[in-house]
């Protein structure tokens, strides 16, 4: 008989694992309605999405930027000893000075971004730019102010009404500075003023810097390739208009940059210039009127060739001189600005210098200067690119200091050179007459400064070219364009996220309610807490008939119940000629009674003299529910006051089905269940009868079922689809495993015909033993009776 049972186990395993993901697929898909309503909800959601969504639409440009280590050398400059040194670009570096903040709060600046305003007569927002009614200027911010949003409704005139979130109002006049509210600021009218009379628009006021690092965040720049120096620059926005001003602007304020960068040595050159002819200037005025009064006191006209040969010698050393001095007095400019660890120090002028390594190397540093001042304007000084850019910085520093001294060096030996030479011809001049030699030292001294002075201005217009013909080294290849579709948002991906989403929240709720399920639902659940056989499954059945087992009923559930009669004489084998079956559950509803009421119908049907016991003697079901008088019963006889064959009752379902009803309730069930008579009953009742079954009390309630597990042969412990709890299971696993019920086996009743769980083919169940049933088969079933209303809304719900 165990191997019976564990036959059909077995077989219900192998059929189990056959049909799991059928099972799964089922399980998700009765609940179609659940997952159409939600595809509508997304698929609404995502159209009103699309619908109020401003689009957004990408504006792009492409920026040359020369670098002339990459594009070969270039011509010569024509001021050659000025510093019009251009050294090569590193083209990454220009895309870091593009996205810089400081660089975009000049645009946002410029282009007043900081102050938005848009129209609010809409169901949402729509942004004006450059065709609103009015232009804000925030003059002054309140330091303590970081955005502010104000309400403005035209009056008509020159006048007009502003209100805060707090609702607090001021009437004001076109074109006036009012202190109030974040500052500073005033409102000027456009031309279409007019046509926004009465209508409410909002101002949205931020600091640049806030407008700054959202238009960052929207700006992509990149290189198409490796080997060219051409940026593709992108931003992203909601006014294509708006957009491509930022671009254009954006690329102005970095060639402005780029040009105020490169002036910068000019500049100081400039100063230094105009610095030394202005003490030039007064110091030649006297030389020439000393040469002037001399001629005249002395009565001098000419002097001879010997004087004039020797003074003209001492001009042409005296003119080198000055140039070594200049150049002197610039290199010790650099030494200062190389050891000044103050960033802000002037940058040096490379007046008369024409060495192309140390105007590079002067150049660079210059560049790494002005790109750590911009770093640590737009951010901390922990920002990571400052270690490396001071390394290059004190590089270069080391570098230039090394070629300042080697060219100190070689000026002073230079210098030593040229005033030994002068003082030689000083000493050929004391050979010539006094007063010849007093007019050559007053015109040496005059030639001295003349020849500096027009040096100087010379250099100063060589620089004041310079300045003028600076440009930038960019260019613009493509001005910037917008595409004409948006980017964003795609209304095939919208629709399609949309509806994924609506698939994977409906399938989330399903799994989330099947998970916090603690009813069964399914047979794997009870499989999966215990080992015990599952005899036989019973389906739902919608009327009130106790007895759905007759004789020539074609229906699914009555063949549901032949096929458990069938596993159950598989189970108890072929020697055994009666047999003891008891009926237990958890508690009470499962379906107990009426699952042993049906089975002995099912074995009456096939000859099998059948008796029924109601032994829930608390509350008893059978006997009222097959119209049998219950004053007379087990209870009697179990106190002695009836035998055997008074207790026992023919049914009127089938001729070989007996009913022995409870009785009288009696006040102590558990004690007479004890008692040595129910043990004679028992067996009077195995050697007139082939089937005993026994209707007990719900274990998980009272103790009466362990009681009369003495008297069985098979205890069927009943699961009721959707009804029994999970932890329930428990009970019957710990029954199974410590044996103390008979030959355990579980019935699964009322199991929904929904689909569900995999339960909803037709009417169709496979137990292992070739019963498949459905597809039209039991002609009794169509003739059920049809659901009220109610109930298929119900039952429609539930797939909620």
């Amino acid at each position: 008989m165990q191997d019976g049972t564990v036959t059909a186990q077995n077989v219900q395993n192998t059929d189990e694992e056959s049909v799991d993901f059928k099972q799964i697929l089922f399980r998700y898909l009765y609940h179609w309605p659940l997952y159409l309503v939600a595809g509508i909800i997304a698929m609404c959601a995502a159209f009103f999405y699309m619908r109020y969504t401003p689009p957004v639409y990408q504006m792009q440009t492409s920026v040359l930027i020369k670098n002339d280590s990459k594009n070969g050398s270039t011509p010569q400059m024509a001021l050659s000893e000025i510093d019009l040194f251009s050294n090569g670009k590193v083209v990454e570096n220009e895309i870091e000075i593009l996205k810089s903040k400081a660089l975009m709060e000049k645009v946002v600046t410029n282009l007043n971004l900081g102050i938005e305003y848009y129209s609010t007569n809409d169901i949402i927002e729509r942004p004006l730019y450059k065709n609103g009614p009015i232009e804000m200027f925030a003059i002054e911010f309140n330091p303590n102010s970081r955005s502010y949003e104000l309400h403005f409704t035209y009056l008509g005139g020159n006048k007009f009404v502003v209100q805060n979130n707090d609702g607090e109002k001021f009437n004001g006049e076109f074109g006036k500075i009012y202190h109030k509210f974040f500052g500073s600021w005033k409102i000027d009218n456009t031309k279409d003023v007019n046509a926004f009379k009465g209508h409410d628009i909002k101002i949205k006021i931020a600091k640049p810097y806030l407008i700054a690092n959202r238009l960052l965040g929207s700006l992509l720049i990149t290189l198409p390739t490796k080997n060219v120096t051409v940026l593709q620059i992108t931003l992203e926005d909601v006014i294509p208009k708006r957009g491509t001003d930022i671009l254009n602007r954006l690329i102005f304020e970095y060639n402005k940059a780029a040009i105020e960068d490169k002036n910068l040595v000019t500049e100081s050159t400039l100063k230094f210039v105009q610095d030394r002819l202005d003490s030039l200037g007064s110091e030649l005025n006297i030389a020439e009127r000393r040469v002037e009064q001399f001629k005249s006191s002395a009565g001098l006209t000419n002097i001879s060739s010997e004087a004039d040969m020797v003074l003209k010698n001492m001009q042409t050393v005296d003119a080198k001189l000055n140039e070594v001095n200049i150049q002197l007095s610039v290199i010790e400019g650099i030494e200062k600005y190389v050891a000044n660890a103050d960033q802000s120090a002037s940058v040096p002028t490379t007046l008369g210098m024409n060495d192309p390594v140390m105007l590079g190397l002067i150049s660079t540093l210059t560049d790494l200067e002005a790109k750590k001042s911009s770093i640590l304007a737009n951010g901390t000084p922990n920002n990571p690119l400052l270690e490396p850019l001071q390394s290059q910085i004190e590089a270069s520093k080391r570098a230039i200091s090394e070629s300042v001294q080697v060219m100190k060096n070689s000026l002073l030996l230079t210098k030593r050179d040229l005033t030994s030479t002068n003082s030689k011809m000083e000493g050929a001049i004391r050979q010539i007459p006094k007063q010849e030699r007093q007019f050559i030292d007053l015109q040496r001294q005059q030639t001295i400064k003349d020849n500096l002075v027009t040096y100087l201005l010379q250099k100063r217009e060589e620089a004041a070219l310079s300045y003028a013909a600076t440009i930038a080294d960019s260019r613009v290849i493509d001005e910037p364009y917008v595409n004409d579709s948006p980017i964003k948002p795609k209304a095939q991906i919208v629709y399609t996220l949309a509806l994924v989403l609506g698939l994977v929240v409906s399938t989330g709720y399903v799994y989330i309610k099947d998970q916090l399920n603690n009813k069964i639902a399914s047979q794997q659940d009870v499989m999966d807490k215990t080992k015990a056989p599952i005899l036989g499954q019973i389906m739902f059945s919608d009327g009130f008939e106790p007895i759905v087992v007759k004789p020539k009923s074609r229906k699914a559930i009555a063949e549901q119940f032949r096929a458990f009669r069938t596993n159950l004489q598989f189970v108890f084998g072929a020697k055994q000629e009666s047999h003891v079956t008891l009926f237990t559950s958890s508690m009470s509803g499962e379906g107990k009674s009426f699952v042993a009421l049906n089975l002995g119908a099912a074995f009456a049907i096939s000859n099998r003299k059948t008796v029924v016991l109601e032994l829930d003697l608390r509350k008893p079901k059978i006997s009222s529910s097959l119209g049998i008088d219950n004053s007379f019963g087990i209870s009697n006889y179990l106190i002695g006051k009836a035998t055997k064959q008074e207790i026992i009752k023919q049914s009127d379902v089938h001729p070989n089905l007996y009913i022995i009803s409870s009785g009288p309730i009696p006040p102590n069930p558990a004690e007479l269940l004890e008692q040595r008579a129910m043990d004679e009953l028992i067996e009077y009742l195995k050697e007139n009868f082939d089937e005993v079954i026994i209707d007990s009390p719900p274990i998980g309630l009272v103790t009466d079922t362990l009681i009369l597990a003495r008297l069985a042969d098979l205890s069927l412990y009943i699961v009721r689809h959707g009804y029994t709890q999970k932890n329930q299971i428990q009970i019957l696993n710990q029954l199974y495993e410590e044996r103390k019920l008979p030959k355990l086996g579980i019935v699964m009743n009322a199991i929904q015909s929904s689909g569900s769980y995999g339960y909803g083919y037709g009417y169709g169940y496979g137990y292992g033993y070739g019963y498949g049933y459905g597809y039209g088969y039991y002609s009794d079933d169509n003739t059920r009776t049809k659901m009220s209303f109610k109930k298929k809304i119900a039952k429609f719900l539930s797939r909620f």
